[in-house]
């Protein structure tokens, strides 16, 4: 049974949610307010978020960044309620982190089918986690580190493109590296570099939500894949392992070492080489899903764009210093 958490001031709005939910066979909590809605989804683990813009006693989009910024503790996607069709307002909300934004009052059958497809794409991602944790049997980790390897990013990032096609969603990575990294290993050796190394994969997986991966891309560089993730999110959660790593030097008993990252974000589908929303659209034709040779060689060829992209920040990233995150 899927649950969903519902923040919205209006009685009134709160039942009818309720009522078409519970009857699709949902779990429903509901909250009117936006202190006690970030502690139902802290505690309720949901499945979805339904979020009011507004609140008694906070702004809405200050409870969106409060649980985008949680990372793992809070990790459904939110779909955002408000009373105003606001052009820019959607776009605020979307860029923080929500996946949809629907008027007040919804039809009760709009909201039926809208939570049903996000359910739909969220069981879709834990498939793919699933696949996730096979990937020690199917050699797609790094030895050194324990992090995914460059086998498994060829594999996973294609299907991440291709769900996004299919369902309409968003997704980032962040690409980084270790400042100096070279200057460790020439001072310190090979033994300390590879310590190093696997400090760096440990720190940034404990930074994750379980839906998202690490993978070691080669060297020094490591890629992180953000499941459902806009730029905003992407952001924050680079600039979050950007401090994770550097607020503790690296010290194996031997030597003690503080560290830097780089991190360049991309976000998926602006940063793939995607013009428009009707060009996805056009990429997105249902016609296409019958070719599975033309799906998989538009999947890699926008996987390509979006690494690029990431890449060519990371760069920025280096060259302006280091210890640095660039996100367009």
């Amino acid at each position: 049974m899927a649950r969903v958490v519902v923040i919205d001031d209006d009685e009134g709005i709160r039942s009818s949610i309720r009522a078409t939910l519970q009857a699709d066979g949902c779990d429903v909590v509901a909250v009117g307010d936006g202190a006690g809605g970030l502690a139902a989804a802290r505690s309720a683990e949901p499945d979805l978020i339904i979020l009011g813009l507004s609140l008694p006693d906070v702004d809405g989009y200050d409870v969106l960044r409060a649980l985008r910024e949680e990372g793992r503790e809070v990790e459904a996607p939110v779909v955002l309620l408000s009373a105003q069709d606001d052009l820019a307002a959607k776009v605020k909300g979307l860029e923080l982190g929500a996946v949809e934004y629907l008027i007040k009052p919804v039809h009760p059958k709009e909201l039926s089918a809208r939570v049903r497809a996000l359910l739909r794409v969220k069981k879709a991602q834990e498939a793919l986690r699933k696949q996730y944790l096979q990937a020690a049997e199917l050699s797609l980790v790094d030895e050194l580190t324990r992090a995914y390897n460059r086998r498994f990013m060829d594999k996973v990032l294609r299907e991440k493109v291709a769900l996004a096609l299919r369902h309409g969603y968003t997704f980032s990575c962040a690409m980084f590296d270790i400042d100096r990294f070279k200057g460790i290993n020439d001072t310190y050796g090979h033994a300390f570099g590879d310590f190093v190394l696997r400090e760096v994969a440990d720190r940034a997986m404990k930074v994750i939500r379980k839906e998202d991966a690490v993978i070691r891309y080669g060297g020094d560089e490591f890629l992180v894949l953000l499941a459902q993730a806009g730029h905003y999110g992407a952001k924050t959660f680079a600039e979050r392992l950007q401090r994770r790593i550097g607020e503790t030097p690296f010290d194996d008993g031997a030597h003690r070492v503080g560290g830097t990252i780089n991190v360049g974000v991309a976000t998926f589908p602006e940063d793939a080489g995607i013009a428009s929303a009707e060009e996805l659209l056009r990429m997105a034709d249902v016609r296409l899903y019958e070719d599975r040779t033309a799906l998989e060689r538009l999947s890699g060829r926008l996987a390509e764009e979006l690494l690029r992209a990431a890449d060519t920040r990371l760069y920025e990233a280096k060259n302006s210093g280091g210890d640095r995150v660039v996100a367009e």
